[in-house]
């Protein structure tokens, strides 16, 4: 049995990480197709700009659905799962402190 099922906590999300290496790979990928356009003829730049509408629209989404928006997804469950690991560590230290005065109470 994990701590979590103890507590009637949800299991451990997800780690971000991966999703914010995808996203620095996705805008490193779109500052790599802005660089040296000066040098580019008109069928190249329009390829670049096609590959960087592609990255940034695979980042931010359309209509808040890309990668930015589940990250920020991810970031909630987190903090969520935290309160709920910080407000399971309050009552267990409310147990312990009624605990002490029901002892006190009972020696005198």
């Amino acid at each position: 049995m994990t701590t979590e099922e103890i507590f009637d906590i949800p299991p451990q999300p997800a780690e971000t990480c991966p999703l914010v290496d995808k996203a620095q790979a996705l805008a490193e990928s779109a500052l790599g197709h802005a660089t040296n356009y000066d040098k580019c003829d008109e069928e190249e730049l329009r390829d670049r700009l096609w590959r960087i509408e592609s990255d940034l629209g695979d980042l931010v989404g359309y209509k808040g659905n890309g990668l930015i928006e589940e990250i920020r997804q991810a970031n909630e469950s987190i903090r969520n799962w935290g309160q709920e690991w910080k407000d399971a560590a309050k009552n267990v230290d409310m147990i312990g402190v009624y605990h002490e005065k029901l002892k006190n109470y009972e020696d005198t």
